[in-house]
């Protein structure tokens, strides 16, 4: 019994570091906008007021910018028109798709690219770039695995 115990903390302190150890740190934007804003351009779908806070609104696109998202090809500027760029306009966590909040094209765009289709194989995690770690942990799960179903059948075979 003592050593079962042993055996399944090793394990799980195991999952924890790896698991620990993979995790990245997320930078938060720090830039709010009005109520019915996802940017500085343009008007608040809500209110109808100018997202910049001024009396005359920022035309979209800005120069050198194809969307709000980015920085302008041309000035380096921040194509939000505020001072911090857009990786993802509001409602969204990708590109693709349509926003949750807004109902509009997550690319910033009239026309929405299409969610990939899925292929057969391993499911995105979002550590693909650590693919070490990610094959380290699947090795020690799929063998933690392994050896519990051989510890039960053999339970099993002496009842």
């Amino acid at each position: 019994m003592k050593t079962k115990i042993i055996s399944m903390v090793l394990s799980l302190a195991v999952v924890f570091v790896v698991g620990f150890a993979s995790t990245k740190n997320a930078n938060a934007q720090t830039v709010s906008y009005p109520e019915g804003c996802s940017s500085a351009l343009g008007y608040s779908v809500t209110t109808g007021h100018t997202c910049n806070g001024k009396s005359t609104p920022i035309n979209a696109p800005m120069p050198g910018c194809t969307t709000a998202l980015g920085y302008s090809v041309t000035t380096g500027e921040p194509c939000s028109g505020s001072s911090v760029a857009l990786q993802y306009l509001a409602g969204c966590s990708s590109l693709y798709g349509y926003s949750t909040f807004t109902g509009r094209p997550c690319n910033g765009t009239s026309v929405a690219v299409p969610i990939p289709g899925t292929i057969p194989g391993l499911p995105r995690t979002g550590v693909e770039g650590n693919a070490l770690v990610s094959i380290l942990l699947m090795t020690v799960s799929g063998l933690v695995a392994i050896f519990g179903l051989a510890y039960l059948s053999k339970q099993s075979l002496k009842a």
